[in-house]
């Protein structure tokens, strides 16, 4: 957490796109990227599996090549510190708020399945 505080703008690699679709289509994000979200850390990310993106849109930023990384790191760093915080805090929110454990449990159907509602 210490390093995160200290630096608060990372970035994730995955295998490229074409090799991802080939073999793992449906891999998730990288466990650590909730840590990092939880955190207030900005992540920023190779491109991922399309549906991974829009479930992730709004709280991880994917770059499709490594320059997109670069310049989005860029970006994210040159903000004033209070600007990079206050866009820290609304992915964590929206991040705290997508992947509560009622709203995972709601998105998969699981309260149909036991007659919840």
């Amino acid at each position: 957490n210490s390093f995160i505080n200290q630096t608060d703008v990372l970035s994730e690699m995955h295998p490229s796109p074409s090799y991802h679709h080939r073999h793992y289509k449906h891999l998730p994000m990288e466990p650590m990227t909730t840590v990092l979200l939880s955190s207030h850390a900005l992540v920023i990310s190779s491109s991922s599996y399309y549906e991974s993106e829009e479930e992730w849109a709004g709280i991880v930023t994917f770059a499709r090549t490594p320059e997109d990384v670069e310049r989005e790191y860029y970006f994210l760093k040159a903000l004033e510190p209070e600007k990079r915080q206050e866009e820290a805090n609304r992915r964590a929110k929206i991040f705290a708020e997508r992947f509560a454990p009622e709203a995972v449990f709601m998105r998969a159907g699981l309260h149909e399945l036991f007659g919840i509602h």
